[in-house]
């Protein structure tokens, strides 16, 4: 029978160097609450099949460091002035081809961001809730 010490926490940990970092708060949270759930072995199972995926290459350009910038942008703007096709025409005018080639591109990323960024939100607040695999 295993014991808590046979636990392999280096896989655990190439998981989480292989998160972003904005997402490393609410995986150790779910690995916590799946260890409730499941118990620490499944956890660490699902958790292993996880890190060993490889990762596949995202269509387009790809580059975190601005994605984080244009987010960061958009919610540093007041609630009543976060209008994605002002600030998309705003930032192609400033820094043509920094954040797309065109201004409906920049519009188009920002977009899609902000959309990832709810799902997560949306996700992590579902962390919250049962499990329900006592069914």
């Amino acid at each position: 029978m295993k014991k808590d010490h046979d636990i392999d926490y280096r896989a655990i940990a190439e998981f989480f160097k292989r998160a972003k970092p904005a997402y490393e708060r609410a995986a150790e949270k779910f690995f916590e609450r799946l260890s409730e759930e499941i118990g620490p072995y499944e956890a660490k199972r699902v958790f292993l099949a996880i890190a060993r995926r490889v990762p596949r290459r995202p269509k387009g350009a790809h580059d975190p460091k601005r994605d984080r910038e244009l987010l960061k942008l958009y919610y540093d703007l007041p609630p009543g002035d976060r209008k994605v096709k002002g600030l998309a025409r705003k930032l192609h005018n400033k820094e043509k081809g920094r954040y797309g080639a065109t201004e409906e591109a920049v519009d188009k990323r920002l977009r899609r961001l902000i959309k990832k960024q709810k799902e997560f939100e949306k996700a992590v607040r579902e962390l919250d809730e049962p499990l329900g695999l006592d069914k």
